[in-house]
């Protein structure tokens, strides 16, 4: 296969711009130590504690992070490192407030999949089997499994959410039962 010139500097042009940006990013940016810190780790977390940190000292957490889990009504971990702004090297503390998506996915998936093994649902049923309402607008065919997956094409909700609503739960039953997918469920995600 023979190299045309057009496409030799196409190559070498995509190989300057890939190292420059190796370059800056491995030169041009502040190197800042490995910052991690904690308020309580109780011995049984202590595994917990050291995957945690290797998180940081492996580069495998670019920026910053916290952990905090509770047992009984008593918190037996209490964790956080990197940084909060890295530009700034402003350290992540123990009270960094920072923006959180989708944090219920994993609990939601695990309560569902609770009641799966229990024998109380099954991934393929209907969820108006256990929410009737929620079939109005097209969602009549929506499975447990397409929600769980995203692929009940709810991306966004055709009115705007107030605070009021999002914290009423017969409000946004009520959305939720009017809204109608963008597509028809399972056809794209």
């Amino acid at each position: 296969m023979l190299i045309t010139r057009k496409s030799f500097h196409i190559i070498t042009i995509t190989i300057i711009i890939y190292a420059i940006s190796n370059y800056i990013n491995d030169n041009l940016y502040t190197k800042l130590s490995l910052h991690f810190d904690y308020n309580v780790i109780d011995d049984r977390f202590q595994l917990v504690s050291n995957i945690f940190r290797k998180n940081f000292i492996n580069g495998w957490e670019r920026g910053g992070a916290a952990l905090t889990v509770y047992h009984k009504n008593q918190k037996i971990l209490d964790i956080w490192g990197g940084y909060a702004d890295v530009q700034a090297a402003r350290k992540w503390q123990m009270d960094t407030i920072t923006s959180t998506f989708s944090c219920l996915k994993n609990v939601m998936a695990l309560c569902v999949a609770l009641l799966v093994e229990r024998k109380l649902a099954n991934y393929d049923d209907l969820i108006i089997k256990y929410w009737p309402n929620f079939g109005d607008n097209n969602k009549a065919n929506i499975t447990i499994k397409m929600l769980l997956t995203d692929k009940m094409n709810l991306k966004y909700l055709n009115k705007p959410l107030t605070l009021k609503n999002a914290t009423d739960h017969e409000a946004m039953r009520k959305i939720f039962e009017n809204e109608q997918p963008k597509w028809p469920p399972e056809e794209k995600s």
